[in-house]
C-alpha cells in the first residue's frame, strides 16, 4: 500500500491545484474535474494526515475503502459528497472512472491551529469538527456546492487577495458539514450485477454507436 501525491495539472477535464500553488494553510489539493470519458481506475492508496473529500456535481463515483481486512463499497450521486479520513486505505475498485464532475478537496489536519488563517480558537474548533466527522457520505444542498464553487473559482486566481477570499467560502463549506444529512444505507445505489454490467459498458463506450441488442446481451 503506498500513498498517492498529485501534481499540478491545468486541462479541460482536470484543474488540480496543490499547495505550493495556492499556499494556503491546512490546504492539500484543491482540484474540479469535469471528466467526459472514461479514464483507469484509481488504485487503493492513503493520505497522511489527510481528510479528503470528493464533492460530486454531475454522475456518479464508485468508491472502495479497506477496513479490518474487508472491502466496503460506495455509490457517490449527484449532490452528496464522499470522505475518506487520515491513513484510510481507498480508491475506485476494478471498475473505470465514469463521465461524471466533482469537486475534491485535501484538508491538512497536521496542526490543528493553523488552518485557513484562522486564530486558534476558531482553527482548533474547526480541527475538532473535522475530526468528529463519522460517515463517509454526506448529502449536500445548493448552497454548499455553490460555497465549493466560489472558493475554488477564487483560489483559481492565485491573487493574495482572491485567496483570502476563496478561504472565506471555503471556511464556511467546511464549518457547515458537521450539519448535513449522512446517506442513508437504504438509499445507496443497489443494482442488479446483469443491468450494472450493461451499464458499464455504454459508459466505457460512449462515443460509439451502441447497439440494443449488444446490450441486451451483455446484460443476459
Amino acid at each position: 500500500m503506498y500513498e498517492i501525491f498529485d501534481e499540478f495539472c491545468w486541462t479541460k477535464e482536470q484543474k488540480t491545484i496543490i499547495h505550493d500553488k495556492h499556499g494556503i494553510q491546512g490546504l492539500g489539493n484543491f482540484a474540479h474535474w469535469t471528466l467526459t470519458s472514461s479514464l483507469s481506475p484509481v488504485p487503493m492508496h492513503y493520505h497522511s494526515n489527510m481528510l479528503e473529500m470528493h464533492c460530486m456535481i454531475k454522475g456518479t463515483r464508485h468508491n472502495q475503502i479497506a477496513k479490518d481486512g474487508r472491502i466496503f463499497d460506495y455509490s457517490t450521486l449527484s449532490n452528496q459528497v464522499f470522505l475518506t479520513f487520515p491513513f484510510e486505505v481507498h480508491g475506485t475498485g476494478d471498475s473505470p472512472r465514469y463521465p461524471c464532475e466533482f469537486y475534491s478537496l485535501q484538508i491538512d489536519l497536521t496542526d490543528p491551529y493553523h488552518l485557513f488563517g484562522l486564530d486558534q480558537r476558531f482553527s482548533f474548533a474547526l480541527y475538532q469538527r473535522l475530526t468528529n466527522l463519522r460517515h463517509h457520505q454526506l448529502v449536500l444542498g445548493a448552497t454548499h456546492i455553490e460555497e465549493l464553487r466560489s472558493a475554488f473559482n477564487f483560489v483559481t486566481e492565485s491573487t493574495p487577495e482572491s485567496c483570502m477570499v476563496g478561504v472565506q467560502f471555503l471556511t464556511c463549506f467546511l464549518f457547515c458539514l458537521q450539519f448535513l444529512t449522512p446517506v442513508q444505507k437504504s438509499k445507496m445505489m443497489v443494482i442488479d450485477p446483469h443491468i450494472k454490467a450493461s451499464m458499464d459498458y455504454m459508459r466505457t463506450h460512449m462515443s460509439e454507436k451502441l447497439q440494443l441488442s449488444d446490450l441486451a446481451g451483455i446484460a443476459g
